[in-house]
């Protein structure tokens, strides 16, 4: 505070969305140097760009047009493409600002990642947080990172690395659950022809029949050439070794339906008699008179 004034307002938080392409920018050229100092090919000017311009519909208050994405190149030493491309991207970006307003935000990591041609190498060592890599998505280095943080956790604890064998999966190139379901379908087909295999070895009824027929021949051929009197006697014998006989079933009557008297059964049962053999009081009157 000074001597006789107001103390000075507290500095005002930007929005996410305008952090993030000032962070984007910052990131831009810090890409730029280095590459410059190694001397690695830069990225498409194109792409350039069309960063550039993104990112001046939110951090430039008079808007975005030419003149503020040829000086933001100029700060970052970047490369421009031709006038008439430039002047695309200008429009194209200045057109979905005011189309969406305050809800306009910069594109994703990842993508910008791809467009720019971001390696994973260059990301780690220039710690680049808002623009992603050509190589990895995010939920690709996530769960890298994860597996990393259990393998640490995992040595740390004295447990023994898994080997590779133990995943065969990731030798293949495949996702676990990929590699279970094409080993069970694969399991399936083999069983399947297996007991194709199976029932085609296995001797059918009729097979058994000519067997057994064919050893009943052989026996009364056999019984015939040796004058044995019981050639009847042995191929019936051989025929029951051969074609076992399913002994028969004894016969069980079907059990009557329960009638109850004066139900549904008894009424129909006495229209029936009614119908054939006439009225019930008519015939008594018969037999009286005939005396029967």
């Amino acid at each position: 505070m000074s001597g006789g004034g107001r103390a000075s307002p507290p500095p005002r938080r930007l929005p996410p969305h305008v952090m993030q392409a000032y962070q984007v920018r910052n990131e831009l050229g810090r890409l730029i140097a280095d590459r410059n100092q190694r001397s690695v090919p830069l990225p498409n000017a194109v792409a350039i760009a069309f960063v550039l311009a993104r990112v001046a519909v939110v951090t430039e208050r008079g808007g975005v047009d030419f003149d503020t994405v040829t000086r933001l190149a100029a700060r970052l030493r970047a490369p421009l493409p031709d006038e008439r491309a430039l002047m695309g991207e200008v429009h194209r970006a200045g057109a979905e600002g005011a189309r969406l307003g305050s809800a306009w935000r910069l594109p994703s990591s990842d993508t910008l990642g791809v467009m720019l041609g971001i390696t994973e190498d260059e990301r780690a060592r220039l710690r680049l947080r808002r623009l992603g890599s050509c190589e990895m998505t995010t939920a690709e280095r996530r769960r890298d990172r994860d597996r990393k943080r259990k393998e640490n956790k995992r040595s740390a604890e004295g447990v023994t690395p898994r080997s590779p064998c133990s995943e065969p999966w990731v030798a293949l190139g495949i996702s676990r659950a990929t590699y279970f379901r094409r080993k069970r379908a694969s399991d399936l087909q083999e069983t399947r022809i297996e007991a194709e295999i199976e029932t085609q070895n296995s001797p059918s009824p009729v097979s058994i029949k000519r067997s057994a027929d064919f050893q009943v021949s052989n026996a009364i051929m056999a019984s015939a050439n040796a004058g044995s009197p019981g050639i009847d006697v042995q191929a019936e014998a051989s025929l029951e070794v051969a074609l076992p006989l399913r002994p028969p079933r004894p016969f069980q009557p079907a059990p009557s339906a329960p009638t109850r008297e004066g139900g549904v059964r008894e009424r129909a049962m006495g229209r029936v008699r009614g119908a054939h053999c006439g009225d019930g009081r008519e015939r008594n009157r018969a037999c009286d008179k005939t005396g029967t």
